[in-house]
């Protein structure tokens, strides 16, 4: 049940993953946010294991960040921020233990979430997604610096 205070939240930041090694970026991502910065203390700050989750969040924020792992924009670690409506169009296999993928998610969200937030959407990418491991060191260090670039963004926009 999602109460007043969230649903009234200007930011949302949704960390997408799941507790294969690698394709827990996002989920790393978040936890990092919600330990560090009281930036985020008025913010909506999850963990969903499924992209389609992220509508249930969307509605009644002004903005959006997406954090998951990827594949296919560099080497492991590799920390990108995407057009997320030129997603389509482009080779990346977000993390592929959903069962919505998160292409399907956000062309769900465009259609249905009236009016639709600003949409940041972050890839780290992954070397592998192995079942009940940890997270290797370098996607780890990724999800570290990722929380400290969103944390400086929102800064920014809040200067």
């Amino acid at each position: 049940m999602i109460t007043e205070s969230e649903t009234a939240a200007r930011c949302c930041v949704i960390g997408i993953g799941s507790p294969h090694g690698d394709d827990q970026a996002g989920w790393l991502v978040v936890d990092l946010l919600e330990k560090g910065s009281g930036l985020f203390s008025q913010a909506v700050v999850r963990k969903v294991a499924s992209p389609i989750e992220i509508l249930h969040w969307a509605s009644g924020c002004d903005h959006l960040i997406l954090c998951d792992a990827c594949q296919g924009t560099g080497d492991a670690g590799t920390i990108t921020r995407f057009d997320w409506t030129e997603l389509l169009g482009q080779r990346i296999r977000w993390s592929g233990s959903h069962d919505v993928s998160l292409e399907a998610a956000l062309q769900l969200l465009d259609r249905l979430v009236n009016p639709r937030p600003e949409i940041t959407l972050w890839g780290i990418e992954i070397e592998s997604a192995s079942p009940c491991q940890p997270p290797c060191e370098t996607v780890q260090r990724a999800a570290r610096e990722l929380a400290s670039q969103i944390v400086r963004d929102r800064r920014l926009a809040h200067a």
